[in-house]
C-alpha cells in the first residue's frame, strides 16, 4: 500500500489456511528495515482499513 505521497507503508498478505483465506495487514518499519504484522482479517477490505488508519 502506497499513501498520498508515494512512500510505501506496507502491504496486505494473502494466506490459505484450513480455516480458509486470511489477509494479513503488514506496516514496513523503517528504523529496524523489516515487516511487522498489524492483524489478520476474514476480509480484504478489514486489512486495507488497518493499514490506512494505524498510521
Amino acid at each position: 500500500m502506497i499513501d498520498r505521497r508515494g512512500v510505501v507503508i506496507g502491504h496486505v498478505r494473502r494466506e490459505q489456511s484450513t480455516q480458509g483465506v486470511r489477509f494479513h495487514a503488514e506496516r514496513f518499519e523503517f528504523a529496524r528495515a523489516r515487516m511487522r504484522e498489524l492483524g489478520s482479517f476474514c476480509r480484504l477490505d478489514e486489512a486495507v482499513e488497518c493499514l490506512a488508519y494505524l498510521r
